[in-house]
């Protein structure tokens, strides 16, 4: 599936194709007027390319090739700003785009040129209920700054694991997408995400959210939870912008102390035990739901073997926890991070790489140490052939998939990310299952993220190439060991992919009906035209 990046355009191209005007000439005229039309609703909240509140706006772009230019920013600081301008935008008929933290790496999916870029980061507050059981957050909020006011207060949220990246696109886009980078002699960076630190006691990020606000393509402001819009509150835990623009995320929060977390480096001569490690990490979380793990193969520029960093969290003050054993046994590590700490300085220590160009691509399969090893190989592969692309980070991170985040997710109104799916695709009819444990049963699948950095324009060329190239390579040897699922994490997927089909023929159905009844105008299909829409779905 290729991301419509301009269905709206595109129509109207066709519309005056015989009277010589192309959809981006009207863009472009079409910019001005919408302008003045934001001037009028949110008086001094828009901002044109020549001012300091734009320039900062598009400087903070994670990815370099998502800082498009916009006619002009506007930047709402309440529901009801974002309600009149949704209003605006569609009385003049504007293409728009949304931001909150900017770091969704596709040019064009939190962005727009020649158009106008909603910029959320006003709508930042982060607010604890009178009896603490919730957390009310903005979508404009980093999850650094979400920690820092619950933090002295004992609780916490199932959120982000990197403290700048912020919190609306990450929770409808299911779970999350974060950044990474630990400290150290090497400068090791890591990307990742889909998991909370939280996942095996609380389930996805998405599944924590008690109450949606949010401004639909009318500019109605509607609240929906489990008794209010049920339909809608389902949807939006994975529908991502389907539906309108969410003001606020009513969280349920919990008790929480100090942790004990970090990052160990080891060189790639760990590699077998590493993954050994990992496939039978399941079996821990179902005796433990307090541990998280990642691990990623990570590789620069000129390097020739890869140093394998695993991302350790025990949600409790307490080291050396027995979940990790099996890695702890691991000898030969480079740096080590570990320590007992709080959320806010443990998401600190983890950010990226600015100003690089980037992309993400992802792909979910058993748990299973061939397969593993496997697709580590085909990356390994992979880097040798362009480790010469300048400025070239090269990842291949692996994260599980407990089966408890299923049942969290039903105790909550469920979503619709489709992963009750791969349950049984992957456990009841995969050969590979027929020999495993159960401790191993315990992990539903893997998801891998596959993602790159690079410094230069001209090898944008190459590198979108590489990803397609390994894309396909990895997903055919799923196929062919009967190890491949079809569920796709929305926010790392690549342009070509197609994530909503991935969530599966009833999610995409539900999707598109809610879609269609809560925007029966469906701005948010031809006016926001950024993202992964139902209307762009092979499946439609």
């Amino acid at each position: 599936m290729k991301i419509s990046k301009v269905p709206f355009a595109t129509i109207i191209s066709t519309l005056l194709a015989s009277r010589g005007t192309s959809a981006t000439d009207l863009a472009a005229r079409q910019a001005p007027s919408c302008c003045d039309a934001l001037q009028t609703a949110v008086p001094g909240k828009v901002f044109s390319p020549t001012s300091k509140e734009y320039l900062t706006s598009v400087s903070t772009y994670w990815a370099v090739q998502a800082r498009l230019e916009p006619s002009c920013i506007v930047t709402p600081a309440s529901s009801d700003e974002v309600s009149d301008v949704v209003k605006a935008l569609v009385k003049s008929k504007c293409q728009f785009a949304i931001k909150s933290g900017g770091h969704a790496p596709v040019a064009g999916s939190n962005n727009i040129k020649d158009g106008v870029t909603v910029d959320l980061g006003a709508l930042n507050d982060v607010t604890l209920s009178t009896d603490n059981k919730t957390a009310s957050i903005g979508p404009g909020a980093r999850w650094g700054e979400v920690y820092k006011v619950l933090d002295p207060l004992g609780v916490a949220v199932s959120g982000g694991r990197a403290a700048s990246v912020g919190v609306g696109g990450l929770i409808t886009g299911g779970t999350f997408f974060e950044i990474y980078k630990t400290a150290g002699a090497a400068r090791l960076n890591l990307n990742s995400g889909g998991n909370s630190f939280f996942a095996a006691r609380n389930g996805f990020v998405c599944d924590n959210v008690e109450n949606f606000e949010i401004v639909l393509g009318s500019g109605e402001i509607v609240n929906a939870n489990q008794s209010l819009k049920s339909d809608l509150f389902k949807a939006l835990k994975g529908g991502s912008s389907n539906f309108g623009i969410v003001t606020r995320f009513d969280m349920f929060t919990f008790e929480q102390s100090r942790l004990w977390g970090g990052t160990v480096v080891y060189p790639s001569t760990t590699e077998a035990q590493q993954i050994k490690a990992f496939t039978s990490f399941g079996g821990k979380i179902g005796n433990d739901p307090y541990g998280s793990l990642i691990s990623q193969w990570t590789s620069s520029a000129g390097s020739d073997e890869p140093n394998i960093v695993n991302i350790y969290e025990y949600t409790k003050p307490e080291a050396d926890a027995r979940a990790f054993d099996t890695h702890r046994a691991i000898e030969g590590a480079i740096a080590n991070t570990m320590r007992i700490e709080t959320l806010t300085n443990l998401t600190e220590e983890l950010e990226a790489p600015v100003d690089l160009r980037s992309y993400f691509s992802t792909l979910t399969f058993a748990n299973n140490e061939t397969v593993m090893q496997e697709v580590v190989n085909i990356s390994n592969r992979f880097y040798q052939k362009y480790k010469t692309v300048a400025n070239l980070q090269w990842y291949a991170q692996f994260q599980p998939l407990p089966l408890s985040l299923l049942n969290h997710s039903r105790e909550r109104g469920g979503n619709v990310l489709g992963l009750d799916r791969a349950k049984e695709n992957l456990i009841g009819t995969s050969a590979l299952y027929d020999n495993l444990t159960t401790a191993r049963l315990l992990i539903l699948a893997q998801v891998v993220l596959l993602f790159a950095q690079w410094s230069r324009a001209e090898d944008d060329g190459i590198m979108n190439e590489a990803a397609e190239q390994l894309l396909k390579e990895v997903k055919d040897y799923t196929v062919r060991e009967k190890a491949d699922n079809d569920w796709v994490y929305l926010n790392y997927a690549y342009p070509s992919q197609d994530p909503l089909k991935g969530y599966g023929p009833d999610n995409f159905n539900f999707i598109r009906a809610t879609s269609q009844k809560y925007d029966p105008d469906q701005v948010f299909q031809k006016l926001n035209v950024g993202g992964f829409k139902w209307s762009g779905s092979g499946l439609q």
